[in-house]
């Protein structure tokens, strides 16, 4: 049996979108925000109590920009998690 060339055939396959980023506070779908974009961060620490991240929270949750929040101990990782999970939003 012959083997077809990678991608073939998939010409009429449905396009399926693929995740972008956080919601916004209106439910659409938007791009995180830039290093200097005023933030607010939820001051209920969201993670989990005791875990690393949680304690990275603590220092980073009174940041008033991204950039300062990475400047406070966050990891780049953190802010894009926190993002699409709606932890912190644009002000």
């Amino acid at each position: 049996e012959k083997k077809r060339p990678r991608g073939a055939g998939k010409e009429n396959a449905p396009k399926v979108a693929k995740p972008s980023s956080a919601k916004g506070s209106g439910g659409e779908k938007t791009s995180a925000p830039g290093l200097e974009e005023p933030i607010q961060f939820l001051q209920t620490n969201p993670k989990k109590a005791g875990g690393t991240s949680f304690h990275r929270y603590e220092k980073y949750k009174h940041a008033k920009t991204v950039k300062e929040a990475l400047g406070l101990g966050a990891a780049k990782g953190d802010i894009a998690y926190d993002w699409k999970q709606g932890f912190f939003k644009r002000v």
